[in-house]
């Protein structure tokens, strides 16, 4: 859970509380992520928008075993993404867990985007990773 207050901004209220949920976790057959952000403005408008990631193992499904090298393992993944005033958004594709040194986890994702909002399509490139870090004793 995250809690942000702004000021300054430029479009909408110009000063807001953003609370942020998420959740990560992961089974036998894959993982998932989801996350929603509630917009608290001063002015009293309220708003909501959230996303859900599932991927699903190839390594898993199919018995493979990628080693020690650089692919940990495989993934078919989409995205859904909602928000206010009926915005969806579909996004579908492949993505990868690599074995880096140094890092908890680093994922690749390249995802199709579809907005049925606007005409045509468009792809995106998602990185997601975590590195431990160490000041002093901390």
């Amino acid at each position: 859970m995250q809690l942000l207050r702004g000021e300054a901004y430029e479009i909408g209220s110009e000063e807001r509380n953003i609370v942020t949920l998420e959740h990560t976790s992961r089974w036998s057959t894959g993982d998932v992520f989801v996350f929603s952000h509630f917009t608290f403005a001063d002015d009293g408008a309220i708003a909501a928008y959230g996303e859900i990631t599932p991927r699903l193992s190839l390594g898993h499904l199919f018995d493979l075993d990628f080693g020690a090298g650089l692919i940990r393992d495989v993934y078919l993944t989409v995205n859904y993404e909602r928000g206010k005033q009926g915005l969806e958004r579909y996004l579908g594709g492949v993505s990868a867990d690599l074995n880096l040194p140094g890092f908890t986890f680093f994922k690749v994702m390249a995802l199709h985007r579809d907005d049925p909002q606007r005409h045509g399509t468009t792809e995106q490139l998602t990185l997601a990773w975590n590195r431990p870090a160490q000041l002093g004793d901390v």
